[in-house]
């Protein structure tokens, strides 16, 4: 599965001692199939936003467009299982019973792949920034015991047109308010001067296709892949809940020690190198230090089977735990999680997350692909504390590609005469932002709306946001520096 890292919505709401909370309300969109019991098993979201889903059961490719509600349906004649869209109008996906792996034109041709190992079952495709090929996808051969890669020097599609059957679907839309619940990690220390045993395992190449036995010391199954990017380790978990990784160029893999009682089952790997892990064990999420071999676990309140996670750069780990019905997030700073039930009975497999921030899953037994979004509410401002003539009371900020939208409660007594203004500085640097300040024409409590651009010559970063009320002459006269680490693109 295509590992998405992105955080593009941030929502707080200040209270008296300036602490944030994260505890809104969730809008649930939800497209049931409407082909009975067809067994979603994974979801890819293309770059315009559709969404790709495999539905291992009616042996088909969907592809729903959210923003009209159509869902496009093409006949495959196998089961799908994992799947990830490099393009808009390309999908790849595991034919785990047929151990292929297929590249596909949805309305035209395909390249098929004939996986070397005979009862193989591919699962969990991760795509790769670099490789031999043109296309370079890790993936676990289940069954096999065994990790690969996937690296075709070149693709040859036949060009047939096809035209997928299609539907429209109006999803049913709910409010989901979440259970947040203060939990108590549980620290293992590792021992840097220890480190993991290696073990030496096979590896052989046929065609395009390259195997490593990563189980072949420990027979079991590989459930799980994630690339390192930073060193290309390829990290894994096995049926027994072991945690390894692979170093593909000295065939070696490295055997991480868990807790007791702890057995990891889905992967992801940080941007900082941290490795995240579900753990179906406790249940609980955790997170292993590859340096210091440290381990972290946060319990599950409620939780039965976590299965996959992932992390968004602002450092929340999304999560879905299929046998407990619920999609959650973990605010590790916190020690806060944050749980959104679903409808009983739905058992979600697969997520992802998209450019806009919500977070997209498919349910097996609900037989239904979901949107889960945060929706911005504020509530009522607190008093911030101190007396002055002004005060920022609360904000929220949304931003997508090169603008946000941010909003500022404020309170303004008058006393200073009129107008007054709220604006911000970009920080680190405003080089290449624009916006039009606010106008206060009254006194009293209002919310200011503040349309923030980005024209720059190439993408930008920011920390922080500073938000000023300030006179005509420029003199601040009440200000909040808000955390705000995201990414604009021109």
């Amino acid at each position: 599965m295509m590992r998405i890292v992105r955080v593009l919505v941030v929502l707080a709401v200040l209270s008296s001692a300036g602490a944030l909370t994260f505890s809104q309300q969730a809008e649930l969109r939800i497209w049931h199939f409407p082909i009975p019991g067809a067994l979603p098993a994974g979801l890819s979201i293309a770059p315009n936003g559709k969404v790709y889903i495999s539905l291992f059961r009616a042996q088909k490719i969907g592809l729903l467009d959210p923003a009209t509600n159509e869902l496009s349906v093409r006949d495959i004649g196998a089961s799908p299982g994992s799947i990830y869209a490099p393009s808009d109008d390309v999908v790849i996906y595991a034919l785990p019973m047929d151990d292929t792996i297929v590249y596909q034109v949805f309305i035209g041709g395909e390249a098929v792949w004939q996986l070397p190992t005979a009862g193989a079952w591919p699962t969990a495709l991760t795509s790769a920034p670099t490789g031999p090929g043109q296309i370079n996808l890790w993936f676990a051969e289940r069954t096999a015991g065994k990790v690969a890669r996937l690296s075709p020097a070149q693709i040859t599609v036949t060009l047939p047109f096809f035209a997928p059957q299609k539907h429209t679907i109006t999803p049913q839309v709910q409010k989901l308010t979440p259970n947040v619940v203060s939990v108590n990690s549980n620290f293992h220390a590792g021992n840097p001067l220890l480190p993991p045993p290696l073990a030496l395992v096979h590896a052989r190449t046929v065609g395009p296709v390259s195997e490593w036995e990563v189980t072949g010391f420990s027979p079991g199954y590989v459930e799980d892949v994630a690339l390192a990017v930073a060193n290309g380790a390829v990290w894994f978990t096995t049926d027994a809940g072991g945690l390894a990784s692979l170093d593909p160029p000295s065939n070696t893999v490295a055997v991480q020690t868990l807790p007791p009682g702890a057995k990891a089952l889905g992967v992801t790997v940080a941007p900082d190198g941290k490795v995240w892990f579900t753990d179906v064990g406790t249940p609980a999420i955790g997170v292993l230090d590859p340096v210091t071999g440290d381990v972290r676990l946060w319990p599950i309140p409620g939780g039965v089977q976590p299965l996959e996670l992932l992390v968004e750069a602002g450092g929340n780990v999304w999560f879905i735990d299929r046998e407990g019905d619920l999609v959650g997030f973990l605010r590790p700073g916190a020690n806060e999680f944050v749980l959104y039930r679903l409808p009983a009975g739905s058992f979600p497999v697969d997520l992802e997350l998209s450019a806009d921030g919500s977070v997209w899953f498919v349910c097996e037994r609900g037989n239904y692909v979901a949107q889960l979004s945060i929706i911005p509410v504020l509530g009522p401002p607190p008093m911030a504390p101190g007396a002055g003539a002004a005060r920022i009371l609360g904000y929220s900020i949304a931003q997508q590609g090169n603008r946000a939208t941010i909003q500022v409660i404020y309170s303004y007594d008058g006393s200073l005469g009129f107008p007054v203004f709220v604006g911000l500085y970009v920080l680190p640097s405003g080089e290449g932002f624009s916006y039009a300040p606010y106008r206060i024409e009254h006194a009293g409590t209002g919310t200011a709306t503040i349309e923030l651009t980005y024209g720059g010559p190439g993408p930008a970063t920011t920390e922080a946001i500073k938000l000023v009320i300030y006179l005509p002459g420029g003199q601040a006269i009440a200000e909040r520096e808000v955390e705000f680490r995201a990414t604009w693109t021109p």
